[in-house]
């Protein structure tokens, strides 16, 4: 439903609710139903829209990365090399790479499992300012964010705190240990 419609159906309501109100008295329409259905239809294809282009950007990044791991090796043909890492054909990952076909969930999760990603990291976009070190800094950073997105807002400002608390305790030490000197 556009705003417009919206905000039409929800005077209509409260005109309903208050009758001092001078608003006219209305149902909502089968043509309010109908925008709603639509807009609803649209907003799900436009996240459809932004996964899939979430999901070439990281495509794109494991590409990049893949190909950046091996300098020695001549780019002709890295695709191929990609593919056979992931167990996929060359040409769907070349439509993949040109943008020709979106990566599906199976393939997504495919990806994942053959690089060791963790399930989800397809999905998601990721900080390109500061990637994680190794392993373990990925595996914190996926354990934390997850932990920090499931948690009640009481909960977080908890985890913000106490870590704020940590890095100033250990900021303030080196400090006090060249003061000693």
């Amino acid at each position: 439903m556009s705003w417009r419609g919206h905000l039409s159906y929800t005077t209509d309501l409260v005109a309903q609710t208050n009758p001092a109100s001078h608003s006219r008295v209305t149902l909502p329409t089968a043509e309010h139903r109908e925008q709603a259905a639509h807009d609803a239809v649209k907003r799900k294809k436009s996240m459809a829209m932004d996964s899939a282009q979430i999901r070439h950007r990281n495509f794109h990044k494991l590409y990049t990365d893949f190909i950046d791991q091996r300098p020695h090796l001549p780019h002709r043909g890295m695709l191929k090399l990609f593919a056979e890492q992931l167990g996929l054909s060359d040409r769907y990952l070349s439509h993949i790479k040109c943008n020709r076909k979106n990566i599906g969930s199976n393939v997504a999760r495919n990806i994942e499992e053959r690089l060791k990603l963790p399930r989800g990291w397809m999905d998601r976009e990721h900080d390109r300012l500061n990637p994680p070190v190794d392993e373990n800094e990925k595996l914190f950073i996926e354990m934390a964010l997850t932990l920090f997105r499931t948690q009640q807002a009481e909960a977080r400002e908890f985890m913000i705190t106490m870590l704020r608390q940590r890095l100033e305790a250990s900021s303030s030490k080196p400090e006090t240990r060249q003061a000693r000197r």
